[in-house]
């Protein structure tokens, strides 16, 4: 027993037994935990996410924190697939230059860290400005809102629309992070994240399931569960994490008009009209947003960039999946320089990606890179107003 007791001491055992016991609950507390969906995107992202924290362990062994992984990431992937797609780089040459550029950028950090360390005052700010938050959830037939800071219930009632929208009212011109906890939530009314005259200098706004969210719609047809129609503001540094919107068919699932530099991440849209819409109004623009595994399920059309009007520019996805839906998985409409990157959209009713645009706007140099579409008929579709597509 003295043997067995001192064994399972050891670090390592600790850990696995704590990754049994994590996983089983996981298991039991969401029975699509182990899907094949869900294990596939969890296999998938074993290999970069494990070479990511062993750089981030140096980081870290060194009393240093290292908030630019993942966009950096991001980064060195779009320039090699450009390198190779659009420049037609041999791809050894092209990991070897990227390789290259990201010794500099390393270089580069390396020296401001160590002349300014630790962080200037004037950045601790942008990092307080998360605290401020709102934690919703539900009790029974009533939703709450309570402060983050202060711990009191600052809004309450039956309707989550209203509960929620007061909790990101509250913050509208500070900025901050919004949880909300496990549950349904009936949603009547369309959310609407802060927005703005400008873009570009705000903090981020957060909204983040923890557990199992469902934001599902009860409200008129032709509705938006995010979303807004003044074509005079921007929406700029959204980030809306981890929530299911169910459309419930009559609701798109997030249709935000001016929406830039923001993020989508791990989003499922279900029986939606259009899962995901991203487009711009006259004389803005619906630019650089990035959409990562997210979902888009039962919908008409799973994600529509650009209206074949106004920009829609340098938009991506990363692993995203797309399927089961009525016409398209995938539809660029006056889009120019979108990046798709992996994922799965083969699953369509009239064809897994459609590319076309207008005579006011063509869709140009948009870049499919990695994507499945096998089984779908036809799984690609350029109309007459488009050109530059690479696959």
């Amino acid at each position: 027993m003295g043997q067995i007791s001192k064994y399972l001491q050891r670090t390592e055992v600790i850990l696995v037994i704590s990754s049994i016991l994590v996983l089983s609950f996981a298991g039991i507390y969401n029975p699509n935990a182990f899907s094949p969906e869900n294990l596939s995107y969890m296999l998938r992202w074993y290999g970069i996410f494990t070479l990511l924290a062993l750089g981030e362990l140096v980081v870290l062994l060194t009393g240093g924190l290292d908030l630019s992984v993942g966009s950096l990431t991001a980064f060195y992937g779009v320039i090699f697939a450009i390198l190779c797609a659009y420049y037609n780089v041999n791809w050894v040459l092209a990991l070897f230059m990227v390789i290259g550029l990201s010794i500099i950028i390393a270089l580069w950090h390396s020296f401001f860290v160590n002349i300014y360390s630790p962080p200037l005052p004037s950045i601790v700010p942008a990092f307080l400005i998360t605290l401020t938050s709102y934690i919703i959830f539900r009790e029974g037939d009533t939703y709450y809102a309570k402060n983050g800071t202060t711990g009191e219930i600052e809004f309450s009632g039956t309707d989550a629309s209203q509960v929620i929208q007061s909790a990101i009212n509250a913050l509208w011109s500070s900025r901050g992070r919004i949880v909300i906890m496990s549950g349904i939530y009936e949603i009547s009314s369309t959310l609407i994240p802060p927005l703005t005259g400008g873009y570009g200098y705000h903090n981020w706004f957060i909204i983040e399931g923890s557990g199992s969210v469902e934001l599902k719609w009860t409200g008129d047809a032709n509705g938006k569960i995010f979303g807004s129609n003044d074509a005079t503001k921007y929406c700029d540094r959204f980030m809306l994490k981890n929530v299911k919107l169910n459309g419930n068919g009559l609701a798109n699932g997030v249709d935000i008009v001016n929406l830039v530099y923001s993020v989508l991440e791990g989003v499922i849209a279900d029986n939606c009209t259009i899962g995901f819409y991203i487009h711009s109004s006259s004389g803005k623009i619906a630019n650089e947003n990035r959409l990562v595994n997210c979902i888009a399920k039962s919908c008409d059309i799973g994600f529509q960039i650009g209206d074949g009007t106004y920009e829609a520019n340098k938009n991506e996805l990363y692993y995203c999946m797309s399927y089961n839906h009525n016409n398209y998985s995938i539809f660029l409409y006056g889009a120019k320089w979108t990046y798709i990157i992996g994922g799965d959209y083969s699953d369509a009713g009239i064809a897994a990606v459609y590319v076309h645009g207008t005579d006011d706007r063509y869709s140009e140099s948009n870049f499919f890179i990695g994507i499945y579409t096998e089984g779908a008929n036809p799984e690609i579709s350029l109309g007459a107003k488009s050109k530059y597509t690479y696959f």
